[in-house]
């Protein structure tokens, strides 16, 4: 998020659902199954890298 608020680039909140399902915890291997990917819309650095965590993982907890 600092190189965000450094550079001015949009931070893009993206949500993975279901990762853990298909990932074999042992071989780290994936195995068949559903994975469900949801992005978000750009969040605008806000000038404190902090604050545009927590509105980057609001979104994120939106998207879930």
């Amino acid at each position: 998020f600092r190189l965000a608020e450094r550079e001015g680039v949009p931070v893009v909140p993206i949500a993975i659902e279901g990762a853990w399902r298909v990932l074999n915890e042992q071989t780290r291997m994936g195995r068949p199954g559903v994975v469900t990917v949801c992005v978000g819309e750009p969040i605008q650095p806000s000038g404190d890298a902090k604050a545009t965590c927590a509105r980057a993982r609001a979104e994120i907890d939106l998207l879930l």
